[in-house]
């Protein structure tokens, strides 16, 4: 492969990177919507009908939501770090 394709490869897989960590991003805030305990059981009932490699995204998302949220409870009830 010659340097030029080299650089169009190069800057095609930058935009492709940029583009997923837009999306990803964007389900994050939109995940993050979901604040009651229904609202996020409602999703993981509809994300059981499905397989685990299509919804394996959001459930990362969620559990990674789930961490963050109980790290925050946990840092506001001990008064320090985990």
């Amino acid at each position: 492969m010659t340097i030029l394709g080299k650089l169009v490869v190069r800057e095609a897989t930058r935009a492709l990177q940029t583009a997923q960590r837009r999306r990803i991003r964007a389900l994050e805030r939109e995940l993050t919507q979901l604040s009651s305990a229904a609202d996020r059981a409602d999703l993981a009932a509809t994300l059981d009908r499905y397989p685990d490699h299509q919804t394996e995204e959001i459930r990362t998302i969620l559990e990674r939501q789930a961490r963050l949220s109980y790290t925050r409870t946990a840092r506001g009830a001990f008064g320090t770090r985990l």
